[in-house]
């Protein structure tokens, strides 16, 4: 089933600045952008560079909502890399993106050379309801609360609830709030996760596992638990990371992910 008409994706795109080594592709998580991930773009010379922006999300827009859900996001992703005809590629994907990416190799794994899944939705995370609901919220004051599960010390990036990317976040959930309300049940049931099981059984390409010790959602050690008998993954824990590890230690997470990528 179709989110939207192909014509409809939208996606960032960065030219390599040196001779292109290959193509990374980066998957987004719930309820934000690709430009999350601009850091380790902009830090990039020699890999060309493709942020999808999934449906949903404020640039790619989803006409029908009862469709909204991880699998069909995935589904989304895999039409979307068939048409930009990407071959022995790198995808890396982060929160739902990385357990999107997951099955996404599962379904191409012919066509993606490694897998990088950063602090993933998976089948092992231990839902902690007051924290998931803070995913949804309504004015500045929660949107400043939401902070402290993605980070170890948002107050090293965010000082107050009036800080400016504290408002422009709150104006992005509001204007989409019924959409990420769908997803969010989605995400979050039962059947997600009997999905992500299957399926993170099926993962066959070289894959990094990142993972954040201070994550108020995803907890570390039992994701590691659930991937660590699995002869194809490396899996990294970053000990000052909540949820964003490409943000709390950008220069730390740059240098495994382009390490792990041109390893043999």
């Amino acid at each position: 089933m179709k989110l939207l008409e192909i014509k409809d994706y939208k996606y960032h795109y960065q030219k390599s600045k040196n001779k292109s080594k290959g193509t990374i592709v980066f998957i987004h998580g719930f309820a934000t952008m690709s430009k999350y991930h601009n850091g380790f773009a902009n830090l990039l010379k020699d890999y060309d560079y493709y942020a999808f922006e999934l449906p949903g999300h404020g640039i790619t827009e989803a006409k029908d909502l009862s469709v909204l859900s991880p699998y069909n996001l995935a589904l989304s992703v895999v039409e979307w890399i068939k048409l930009m005809d990407f071959k022995d590629f790198y995808l890396i994907g982060h929160s739902m993106g990385g357990g999107i990416v997951g099955m996404v190799s599962t379904m191409i794994p012919e066509l993606i050379k490694k897998l990088v899944m950063v602090t993933p939705m998976n089948s092992s995370y231990s839902l902690k309801l007051l924290n998931v609901v803070k995913f949804n919220p309504k004015n500045n004051k929660e949107t400043f609360e939401m902070q402290k599960v993605l980070y170890k010390n948002h107050l090293e990036f965010f000082d107050n609830e009036n800080h400016p990317d504290i408002l422009e976040e709150t104006k992005y959930q509001l204007e989409h709030r019924n959409k990420f309300v769908k997803l969010l049940v989605n995400m979050s049931s039962l059947s997600n996760m009997i999905t992500l099981k299957k399926l993170e059984k099926l993962i066959s390409v070289p894959t990094l596992l990142i993972l954040g010790k201070h994550y108020g959602i995803i907890d570390y050690k039992t994701a590691t638990k659930l991937f660590v008998k699995k002869q194809n993954f490396k899996i990294e824990l970053f000990e000052n990371s909540g949820h964003l590890p490409f943000i709390e230690e950008l220069n730390k997470y740059y240098n495994l992910v382009i390490s792990f990528i041109e390893s043999n």
